[in-house]
């Protein structure tokens, strides 16, 4: 896994191509897309980058003029703004030497690759699946990569991975298991199988996982990933697209 490839894709996407950070040291600096996000705070192994929309970035330039920048007071200046963070994303990442596979251990499990011609048999699972499980895990059939496994014949996991940002250098997974199938190990299969096939390809496979989703990190753990940072941000609620807007 090369860590200055997951710190450059994650601070450099779209950005300056010369941005230096330090190790221990957050940076700030104005967003230039992601227009729907009002800050992002992106932390990979202790290199940290702040981007915020126009007139927060303003703001913050004033505040930070007499106060460094650091977690604490990073989220002491939201808070004195009345913003409010979205809950926090850990990332996961693994390697070929830290991934563990899961192997089949029954006859009546197949774990197989996904096509549009299983569409009925995605939807007949996903159809039985909560919304906030659908949002939480995010499968999609069309997804770049597409792995489920059978239970004698029934879909009952799936786990998707596509292309996270405007190159290859990285997979985002979801995954999903059916309620009355949880807790089996079903999941962890699932996922095992989509990860080999993304580090088979050269391609550092991702996890993003919300801190309160306990059974997901203990997943993502088990098959050998590692969690490397955070990304907390603000995003725009309704009717604010047009009070943070950057400056022309």
């Amino acid at each position: 896994m090369s860590l200055k490839t997951i710190i450059d894709f994650w601070t450099k996407n779209g950005d300056d191509e010369n941005l230096i950070l330090e190790e221990n040291r957050i940076k700030l600096i104005q967003n230039q897309k992601d227009s729907y996000l009002q800050i992002s705070y992106i932390n990979i192994s202790g290199y940290g980058l702040v981007k915020m929309n126009g007139k927060i970035y303003r703001k913050a330039q004033d505040f930070f003029k007499d106060s460094e920048l650091t977690e604490e007071t990073l989220f002491k200046f939201t808070e004195d703004s009345s913003l409010s963070w979205d809950a926090p994303d850990q990332l996961f990442f693994t390697d070929r030497e830290k991934y563990r596979e899961i192997l089949v251990s029954s006859e009546d499990i197949l774990v197989r690759k996904l096509s549009p011609n299983d569409k009925i048999k995605f939807e007949e699972m996903t159809g039985e699946c909560s919304e906030e499980d659908l949002d939480q895990g995010y499968v999609e059939l069309d997804h770049t990569l597409v792995w489920g496994v059978f239970l004698k014949d029934r879909l009952v996991s799936i786990a998707s991975a596509y292309a996270f940002g405007e190159d290859e250098r990285l997979y985002d997974i979801g995954y999903v298991t059916h309620p009355d199938f949880r807790g089996k190990g079903h999941g962890s299969l699932c996922t095992s199988a989509l990860t080999k096939d993304i580090l088979s390809r050269g391609i550092i496979p991702q996890i993003r996982v919300q801190p309160h989703l306990l059974s997901s990190i203990a997943l993502a753990k088990r098959i050998g990933f590692e969690e490397i940072g955070r990304w907390f941000y603000v995003s725009l609620k309704e009717g604010e697209d047009q009070a943070f807007d950057n400056p022309e």
